[in-house]
């Protein structure tokens, strides 16, 4: 009498649809925490640019205050992010036309006024001129928000655009002035 040899090399299909059913459930568990984890990484990314942003601002509105030529000279020239030779103004002679962009090339920083995806929006960096901070905005159903949530502070001017110009790889406004982003005075008026 021949006995019949079974050779099972693979897979039955009842095996393969539990592995797949495994592999589903494991996938519906790990997507929404990824996208969490990616979420935050991108406010708390922006939130330390906006930190980085006002720093560079304050240090540039001090190098101004006390005519401090040590970074901005007036004759120091940087390469851009968009590779342009940029040449920095004097804090003592430029002070008035110095602008947002000049100290994120003399600091090197402009990449952190690029814009930043958060919860499907996108925000770009703003100075509020009443708090002397910059914080990030975006328009959700017509309505301006920070990225921690808040009602966007009404007194701001925007800083980046976040979209490549000829100078500017970020989008880094040439326009706004340090000097224009001076904090109300609370000085008392002399009348």
């Amino acid at each position: 009498m021949t006995s019949v040899k079974t050779n099972k090399k693979g897979f039955t299909l009842v095996e393969l649809v539990v592995v797949i059913a495994i592999l589903a459930i494991l996938a519906a568990i790990a997507i929404p925490v990824v996208n969490s984890i990616i979420n935050t990484a991108s406010k708390n990314g922006a939130l330390s640019n906006a930190q980085t942003i006002e720093l560079a601002v304050k240090e540039a509105q001090a190098d101004i205050a006390a005519k401090n030529t040590e970074v901005y000279d007036g004759t120091t020239s940087k390469q851009t992010a968009a590779g342009k030779s940029h040449t920095l103004p004097s804090a003592k002679t430029g002070h008035n036309t110095m602008t947002i962009f000049d100290v994120a090339v003399a600091k090197g920083i402009e990449d952190a006024f690029d814009r930043v995806t958060y919860n499907s929006n996108d925000y770009y960096p703003y100075w509020d001129q009443d708090a002397g901070k910059c914080v990030f905005i975006a328009t959700i159903s017509g309505t301006k928000k920070t990225i921690e949530g808040e009602n966007a502070p009404t007194n701001v001017v925007q800083l980046g655009t976040g979209t490549a110009t000829a100078t500017s790889k970020y989008g880094v406004s040439e326009t706004v002035t340090i000097e224009s982003l001076a904090a109300p005075s609370s000085a008392p008026s002399s009348t």
